[in-house]
């Protein structure tokens, strides 16, 4: 009689969610520290969100790997990978959209403010219609980059992980 083997997908939505969550609270933290335009330049918070990304993932990888009886594949792992990181950085795009939209919108305004300061250093000779154009590309980018650069972490890490402990199920 065959077992029933463990969906992939299942656990890419729940740790997935997982991820989610804890972006949210690590948002909340900083927002309540007050310190969200710093979270856009500072290289240390980045790397904190990118450590937990990649946590979950590694985490969701070895708990499908414990279901699956100790068996898991490459391509199991990159489709765990790639949903948890689709799946976070959709809850995570959704939630700073939420934040800086409808909850404080003073936030995105001062979060514009100081792009724009840190844009004129760098281009002093930039006009505020050069601003306008390049602020309507860039909210256009930044929506699709947060989902697919996840993405493409999530595959990266599903392939280093999947390398590491697949292990094929005997025939």
């Amino acid at each position: 009689m065959e077992k029933n083997q463990p969906n992939t997908g299942k656990i890419g939505w729940t740790y997935g969610l997982i991820g989610g969550v804890i972006s949210i609270v690590f948002t909340l933290m900083l927002y309540f520290m007050d310190m969200m335009a710093e979270a856009a330049t500072n290289i240390g918070i980045q790397l904190v969100g990118l450590a937990v990304l990649i946590g979950v993932i590694v985490i969701g990888i070895l708990q499908f790997k414990k279901i699956n009886e100790g068996f898991i594949t490459l391509s199991q792992a990159l489709k765990i990978g790639a949903a948890i990181a689709l799946i976070n950085g959709i809850i995570s795009l959704a939630f700073t959209y939420l934040l800086t939209q409808v909850i404080d919108p003073a936030l995105g305004v001062s979060l514009l403010e100081v792009g724009k300061q840190q844009a004129l250093q760098q281009y002093p000779q930039m006009t505020d219609e050069q601003w306008e154009q390049g602020l309507a590309v860039q909210k256009v980018v930044s929506y699709a980059f947060g989902i697919i650069l996840p993405v493409i972490i999530g595959l990266v890490i599903g392939l280093v992980t999947g390398l590491i402990v697949k292990k094929q199920r005997p025939e």
